[in-house]
């Protein structure tokens, strides 16, 4: 994933938004697409893995709705086809190469 400038224009990873889970735990987002605990901490389960804006903000969405093990399992369950999609996009690219 490459490094990309926040809304704000701040280079620099920070917090752009916190969410309140069901059970009570703070989930925060940031601007190179991590997910954390409250005070940066990483979350067991996601770790330092990052996800497209697009797709944190889904999940942060819905966070009130869900238990911190919840967003744990969606996280994980965007970043698996996160990751799919860009090993698709990498087969294309080389598929177009070899017709080339």
């Amino acid at each position: 994933m490459s490094t990309c400038i926040c809304s704000c224009g701040e280079s620099a990873p920070h917090e752009v938004a916190r969410r309140t889970t069901f059970d009570g735990q703070t989930v925060c987002l940031w601007s190179d697409g991590t997910l954390t605990a409250i005070m940066g901490l990483y979350v067991a389960g996601i770790g330092r893995k990052r996800l497209p804006m697009e797709r944190l903000w889904e999940i942060a969405n819905e966070a009130a709705l869900m238990t911190m093990d919840e967003v744990v399992e969606q996280f994980q369950i965007h970043h698996a086809i996160e990751r799919r999609l860009q090993r698709r996009a990498r087969r294309h690219e080389a598929c177009k190469e070899i017709v080339a």
